[in-house]
């Protein structure tokens, strides 16, 4: 029933429809500034809005302020150091006296009584200072945390994010897939390193 002038402009008009849809998903997808241009050229567009994802191994290696943990652990190595080579001269002077044929039984008695005494004081000092450190590790793991927490927040809150999911730790949420997700990580390492660029480790230990 219908002539061919009009299946033209049946046509005509679907083309156009198309054509107008097209136009306006691309100004839709391309046409808005991305979020992530405006906080850093190195990340790209993320596809999931309100989702972000933070590396904590990455954290871990480039925010300076972990570093401190690594101090504690030479500080720790130190007095273990000192507790092994206590310990090997209290062997030697327990070996001399035991085998010293010119003591009597009662006077290596006596010697011996007194290296243990003197080897309780120095083990009993540097338990005491393992235990300072060890409380130093403590404490400055909950104040990078703190700090940590408040860095992420302040990120989520100028991007608008609603998640932020962790990767890279053993003991963290897996991420098994994302697919050109918004990585926070630099700007949490920036920020990190800006607020926190060094620890005062002292400080935390003086308050054992």
């Amino acid at each position: 029933m219908y002539t061919g002038n009009f299946r033209k402009h049946i046509v005509l008009a679907l083309t156009v429809f198309v054509i107008l849809l097209a136009a306006i998903f691309l100004v839709n997808h391309f046409g808005k500034p991305s979020l992530l241009f405006s906080s850093s050229k190195k990340h790209s567009q993320c596809p999931y809005p309100g989702i972000a994802v933070l590396d904590g191994q990455k954290l871990k290696n480039s925010a300076t302020c972990f570093k401190s943990h690594e101090k504690l652990a030479e500080m720790l190595s130190d007095i273990l150091s000192k507790i092994r080579e206590s310990e090997t001269k209290i062997k030697a002077a327990y070996e001399k006296i035991k085998d010293d044929p010119k003591l009597s039984q009662k006077q290596k008695l006596k010697d011996i009584a007194k290296i243990e005494a003197k080897w309780a004081d120095i083990s009993a000092k540097y338990n005491s200072e393992i235990q300072i450190v060890k409380n130093a590790d403590l404490k400055l793991s909950e104040y990078i945390q703190s700090k940590l927490s408040d860095v992420i927040k302040a990120i989520a809150k100028s991007l608008k994010l609603y998640v932020v999911l962790s990767k890279g730790t053993k003991d963290a949420l897996l991420v098994f897939y994302n697919a050109n997700g918004l990585d926070i990580t630099d700007l949490v390492i920036q920020k990190m390193n800006e607020i926190l660029p060094e620890v005062a480790l002292k400080e935390l230990i003086a308050h054992d």
